[in-house]
């Protein structure tokens, strides 16, 4: 069985042309075989109604909506851990428990629904199985942008938001950020073709898992020296073998990008905030413990 989950809450603009690429995908791999389950909270533009309009002409298709949700858990990576766990639930009541198959995890507020295509798709669900692996996760186009999520020997071996925030009253936060985030953002055409790379965590917008697998996994935050710690590096870390799949590929939500595509004035005037700020810090660095 194939099963794809994923939340949407205020994106209206791309929800309808991520969810009918998915369902295309599911119901050619597995035809009959599939379920698609989508949570939406407190959304504000019409991410609702047309989820719900998806839902009636779409067999296969189910929307859970509710209200309520932010104001309960205001804390969005906490809110995001409940909701996942939320789809997670629902899948595990809807089928029988012996059910083997896989379950894809899809964030639906940007591009990355629509780009998934269904031959690369199929590779990573025959990689998985080839390879005894419990979960696959793609890269993105045109630089792999998901650090937070990512724990990899080698390229990301720690939290890079406890970093940043320790090394920036340091160097800055332009610089801070480069250093523990942006200089770990590979290029696409960093990774060779048919690549496989073990980590210990991802995600990267889609994560594929065996379903038996996750039975029992939950989404969490955990927090480290007041520094949140990433819902998908707690959900990773009861699993077997994870690997990202180089020919797995998805297209980079814009937001998390501005530092690598820099085509906005008012993100440009921010750098450039950043920058002078960063050089007052420098300079004030250098007068310190000077004679007088």
């Amino acid at each position: 069985m194939l099963i794809a989950v994923g939340l949407a809450r205020n994106c209206a603009p791309v929800i309808e042309g991520n969810v009918r690429n998915i369902y295309s995908i599911l119901a050619n791999i597995a035809p009959g075989n599939f379920l698609f389950l989508i949570y939406e909270n407190d959304s504000r533009d019409e991410t609702s109604q047309i989820l719900l309009d998806l839902q009636s002409s779409l067999h296969g298709l189910k929307v859970i909506t509710e209200t309520g949700v932010d104001r309960l858990y205001p804390e969005r990576y906490r809110r995001l851990a409940l909701c996942r766990n939320r789809l997670l639930q629902e899948v595990f009541q809807t089928i029988d428990p012996s059910t083997q198959g896989h379950l894809m995890m899809v964030d639906l507020d940007d591009r990355i629904g629509a780009s998934l295509q269904e031959d690369q798709v199929k590779l990573a669900l025959g990689t998985m199985d080839q390879h005894g692996l419990d979960g696959v996760f793609p890269v993105s186009r045109p630089n792999y942008y998901d650090i937070f999520a990512l724990r990899a020997p080698g390229w990301c071996e720690s939290d890079c938001l406890e970093l940043f925030n320790r090394d920036r009253s340091r160097y800055g936060e332009m610089a801070a950020w480069f250093l523990r985030v942006t200089s770990k953002q590979k290029s696409v055409d960093e990774f060779p073709r048919g690549q496989l790379i073990p980590v210990e965590s991802a995600f990267g917008g889609v994560g594929i898992y065996n379903l038996q697998a996750i039975r029992h996994s939950k989404y969490a935050v955990s927090s480290n020296h007041e520094q949140t710690v990433c819902e998908h590096v707690v959900f990773n870390r009861g699993l077997g073998e994870l690997a990202i799949l180089s020919d797995f590929v998805v297209e980079a939500p814009f937001e998390h990008m501005t530092w690598q595509l820099e085509s906005n004035r008012k993100i440009l005037l921010k750098r450039l905030g950043c920058f002078i700020a960063d050089i007052r810090l420098m300079v004030q660095s250098l007068f310190q413990g000077q004679p007088r």
